[in-house]
C-alpha cells in the first residue's frame, strides 16, 4: 500500500502507539487466545482469519527477546514473568511498530546533498517506494483493490492513485479501459480482506471472472488475426508486404474499426 497523505492529522497519535503497546508475552497459549479473542480489534475479524492468526502469530519461548534464562544463586531471573509455558508473538511488536513510522529525534539538519526531486509534491523515505508510485501508471495486469468504508477511507479515497493505474507506456489503460477498478466494502476498517472475508473474496472472484472473459476473446483474436504480412505459415513474406514496403513511410492506412 502507497498513501501519499499522512494517516496521522496534527495533534493526533501517533499510527505506531497501538503496535507499540500492545501485550507481547503471555503466560500460556490459554492466555494468549484468550486475549487474542476478548479484544475488540481481532473480534471485528472473520473467525478463521483469527484462528489463522493464533495458529501463526504466536509462539512459545526462548526467543532473542525472551529468553529462558537459568535462575541466579539467588534463584532469580532477568525476567520473572518468562517461564517455560510463556508465549509470545512470532514477529516482535517492536518490528511491527517499525513497519508503521520512521523514528528520527536527531536534531534536523539542512543537507543540500540529498538526491531528491524539486519537482515531485510527495515525499517517500527511500527511492523504491517513489518508483513504485511512479510506475504504477506503466501497469500492464488488470487490477481491483478493496477500500473499507471508514472515515479514513473516504478521507485518504485512492482515487488519485487508481487513476494513474496503467495510463503510462505500456499501461492496461486503467479505469477507462476497464482493467482497474475499486469497491467499497461497508462496515470494514483497514484490515478489510480478514473482516469481510466474503465479501473480498466476492469482489476478487467478479474480477477474475471478467479477466478471463477479456484474456479470451484477446486468445481467439489473435489467433484468428491474420496480418497479411506472411505466406507460407511465417516463412515467407507475402504479396501485401511487397506491395506496402514500396509506399512511402508516410502513407497512412484506412481506418475499418478497431481490433478490440
Amino acid at each position: 500500500m502507497i498513501q501519499f497523505e499522512s494517516p496521522s492529522k496534527p495533534g493526533g497519535r501517533s499510527p505506531a502507539l497501538w503496535a507499540s503497546t500492545r501485550p507481547d508475552l503471555w503466560p500460556s497459549q490459554s492466555e494468549a487466545e484468550k486475549h487474542i479473542r476478548s479484544s475488540p480489534f481481532w473480534r471485528r475479524w472473520d473467525s478463521r482469519a483469527v484462528a489463522k492468526y493464533i495458529e501463526h502469530g504466536l509462539r512459545p519461548v526462548p526467543t532473542a527477546l525472551y529468553p529462558l534464562d537459568p535462575p541466579s544463586s539467588n534463584g532469580e531471573t532477568s525476567n520473572p514473568k518468562v517461564t517455560p509455558n510463556s508465549v509470545t508473538l512470532t514477529t516482535t511488536k517492536a518490528q511491527e511498530a517499525w513497519t508503521y513510522l520512521r523514528f528520527n529525534i536527531t536534531p534536523y539538519e539542512g543537507d543540500t546533498n540529498k538526491d531528491m526531486s524539486s519537482n515531485s509534491a510527495e515525499r517517500f523515505l527511500s527511492p523504491d517506494l517513489a518508483t513504485s508510485a511512479k510506475e504504477g501508471t506503466n501497469n500492464h495486469p488488470s487490477y481491483v483493490t478493496t477500500c473499507p468504508w471508514t472515515s479514513l477511507a473516504f478521507e485518504f479515497l485512492p482515487d488519485d492513485k487508481l487513476l494513474r493505474v496503467g495510463t503510462g507506456l505500456g499501461g492496461s489503460g486503467g479505469v477507462r479501459a476497464g482493467m482497474a477498478r475499486d469497491e467499497v466494502v461497508k462496515g470494514a476498517s483497514h484490515t478489510v480482506s480478514l473482516e469481510e472475508v466474503g465479501e473480498t473474496a466476492r469482489v476478487v472472484s467478479d474480477w477474475l471472472v471478467e479477466q478471463e472473459k477479456r484474456y479470451m476473446e484477446e486468445k481467439k483474436f489473435w489467433e484468428e488475426y491474420d496480418s497479411q504480412k506472411s505466406e507460407r505459415g511465417g516463412l515467407a513474406l507475402s504479396e501485401k508486404w511487397m506491395e506496402c514496403i514500396k509506399l512511402p513511410v508516410d502513407t497512412k492506412r484506412e481506418r475499418k474499426g478497431s481490433r478490440l
